[in-house]
C-alpha cells in the first residue's frame, strides 16, 4: 500500500503566513513608533518646563531689582512680526504668504491672519530694557578671560530676540530673525528656532585715569563714553554708536555685539547724561533695533569673543515674547472707570506739564461691576475673541484711554501719553476708542507694522506692573504650537 509523505504548504498558506508577519512587524513598528514619540514629546515637555522655570528665576530677580524711582528710563518695545513656526509649516503653506492661512472650505483660497492675536504664524519679540540695582557679577573677561571676577550693584539690563549667525559664525542682515530663506538663514528664520537674551551690563564708574579695574586691579575693556560726547550722545548705553576701550584688547566692539558686560557710567550719573538730553531736545532712549547677538555654537576653539556671545542666552526655542505693562497713568471715576485726567497736559502757554492722578493702577469695570486691571502693550485679545477693544479689557494702547480724558480748564489734552513715542498700528480714534475694533482697522499684510515703543523718562511715572507671556517650542515639530507660560511681576516703587 502506497503511503504520502509530509504534506507541504501551499502557495495560499505561506502567503497568508508572510501577510501575518509582515502585519505583526508592522504593528511592532508602530508600537515603537508611538512610545519613541510619546518619550520624545515628554522630553520637548520636559525641557520646555525646565527652561521656564529658569527663566522665572531669572525674571523674577530682575523685576524686584529694577529701577522706577530716579531712574533714567524704562523701555518697552512691543513688536508683532509674521513667520512661520517651522520648515514644515514653511513648506505645507500653499500660496506661500505667511500672513494667511490656507482656507479648509475652498481649495485654494487663504484667509488673512489675525493682527491681534499670537498663534504660529503671527509671533512678538519685544524687548525691554531697564536700570538694575542688585548684585551682578561679569559672565565676560577680557581677552585670555573668560570670566572676570568683577561684581557689581548696579546695571543695565535688556531682553529681547537674538541675532544669530549662519553656519559659519557670521552675522548677516540675512540672519535676523525672520529674513533670509532656510539656505541663508539656516539657524534664525523660524519661530521655534529663536532665541531669549538677557544682556546684563555691570555699571561701574571709571577711575580718573579712565580705567575699570576688577578686584586684581586688572584693567578692564567695557563700553565707554567718549570725553568729548555732545549733549545728544547716550553713550555708553547707546546701541547705535557705543564702541568699547581699546585699553587691553585691539579691537572695538559694539553694544549689541555682546563682546563685554561692563559699561562706565553709573545710575546717578546717567540720569544726568538723560536729562541733559532732554534739555537740547534729544531723544533721550536708544532702543534696542540692533538685535543682540548671540552664537549658541562653539566653532573651532573656544576665544573669549565666542563665550562671551553665549552668556546672554536665556531661553532656547522663544517663538513668543510679549511685554504689557500696567500702571496709575490716569485718574478714573471710582464707579464707573471715566478717565477723569491725565498724567500730563498742555497748559496756556504750549508747554507740558505733569500731575498727579488718583494713585490707583489704571482699571476697568466689568460686567459685574468689579474693578480689574487694564493693561496696556500692543493690542492683544486676551480671551481668543475675534476683536480687541479697550471696553473688553483687552490689551490696548495707553493711548486708548488717554483720548477719552476731558478737557482740562484751560489746558489742552495731549493727543498721546509722552511715555508713547511709537504707535505703529491705526490706533483708535477720540469718538469710539473704548469700542474701536482692531481687527477690522488693522488687516494681515505682508509688511504690516505692528509696533509699539513707550519710554518712560525721567518725568513719566513708571509701570507699577509688567506681564510677561512667552511660548517655548521644540524645532523638530514635538510640541505642537509649542508651551505658553504666562508671568506677572510688581515692581518697586
Amino acid at each position: 500500500m502506497r503511503t504520502c509523505g509530509p504534506r507541504a504548504f501551499t502557495l495560499v498558506e505561506v502567503t497568508i503566513s508572510i501577510a501575518l508577519a509582515l502585519v505583526l512587524m508592522l504593528g511592532v513598528s508602530q508600537v515603537f513608533r508611538v512610545a519613541g514619540d510619546a518619550i520624545g514629546t515628554g522630553q520637548a515637555l520636559a525641557d520646555a518646563l525646565r527652561d521656564s522655570r529658569a527663566a522665572q528665576v531669572v525674571l523674577d530677580r530682575d523685576m524686584q531689582g529694577a529701577v522706577t524711582y530716579a531712574a533714567p528710563y524704562f523701555l518697552i518695545n512691543c513688536q508683532g512680526i509674521f513667520s512661520y513656526e517651522n520648515h514644515q509649516q514653511d513648506i505645507s503653506d500653499a500660496d506661500q504668504h505667511v500672513w494667511t492661512v490656507n482656507d479648509p472650505a475652498v481649495a485654494g483660497n487663504s484667509i488673512p491672519l489675525s493682527t491681534i492675536s499670537v498663534n504660529s504664524q503671527h509671533h512678538r519679540f519685544d524687548s525691554m530694557s531697564f536700570f538694575y540695582r542688585g548684585l551682578l557679577y561679569r559672565q565676560t573677561g577680557n581677552d585670555g578671560t573668560y570670566v572676570d571676577n568683577l561684581a557689581s550693584r548696579e546695571g543695565f539690563i535688556t531682553y529681547g530676540m537674538a541675532w544669530q549667525p549662519d553656519n559659519t559664525g557670521t552675522f548677516t542682515t540675512q540672519t535676523i530673525i525672520s529674513n533670509g530663506t532656510p539656505g541663508t538663514n539656516p539657524n534664525n528664520l523660524y519661530g521655534s528656532q529663536w532665541i531669549l537674551a538677557r544682556q546684563a551690563l555691570l555699571l561701574v564708574k571709571p577711575a580718573s585715569n579712565g580705567a575699570i579695574y576688577d578686584s586684581g586691579t586688572i584693567s578692564q575693556d567695557y563700553y565707554q563714553r567718549p570725553s568729548n560726547a555732545s549733549s545728544s550722545d547716550l553713550s555708553p548705553l547707546d546701541f547705535t554708536n557705543t564702541k568699547s576701550t581699546k585699553l587691553v584688547s585691539p579691537n572695538t566692539y559694539a553694544l549689541n555685539e555682546c563682546r563685554y558686560d561692563l559699561a562706565g557710567t553709573t545710575i546717578s550719573d546717567y540720569l544726568s547724561i538723560v536729562r541733559t538730553a532732554i534739555a537740547n531736545n534729544q531723544t533721550f532712549y536708544s532702543a534696542v533695533s540692533n538685535q543682540l547677538k548671540v552664537n549658541p555654537v562653539v566653532l573651532g576653539p573656544p576665544t573669549s569673543a565666542m563665550m562671551a556671545q553665549q552668556s546672554p542666552i536665556l531661553v532656547r526655542g522663544c517663538s513668543q515674547f510679549i511685554v504689557e505693562f500696567a500702571g496709575d497713568f490716569l485718574s478714573q471715576d471710582a464707579t464707573t472707570g471715566k478717565v477723569t485726567g491725565t498724567y500730563a497736559y498742555k497748559d496756556a502757554s504750549n508747554n507740558t506739564v505733569y500731575q498727579p492722578t488718583d494713585g490707583v493702577t489704571d482699571y476697568y469695570i466689568d460686567t459685574a461691576g468689579n474693578r480689574q486691571i487694564q493693561w496696556y502693550g500692543l493690542p492683544r485679545s486676551t480671551a481668543g475673541k475675534s476683536t480687541v477693544t479697550a471696553a473688553n479689557g483687552d490689551v490696548v494702547f495707553l493711548h486708548d484711554l488717554w483720548v477719552t480724558a476731558p478737557a482740562l480748564g484751560s489746558g489742552t489734552a495731549l493727543p498721546t501719553a509722552p511715555c508713547e513715542r511709537s504707535i505703529g498700528m491705526t490706533p483708535a480714534p477720540s469718538g469710539n476708542s473704548l469700542t474701536y475694533d482692531y481687527e477690522a482697522n488693522n488687516k494681515a499684510t505682508a509688511n504690516a507694522n505692528t509696533r509699539y515703543t513707550c519710554a518712560f523718562g525721567p518725568s513719566d511715572p513708571k509701570p507699577r506692573m509688567i506681564r510677561i507671556t512667552m511660548t517655548i517650542d521644540d524645532p523638530g515639530g514635538r510640541l505642537g504650537d509649542g508651551q505658553t507660560y504666562q508671568y506677572v511681576f510688581t515692581l518697586q516703587q
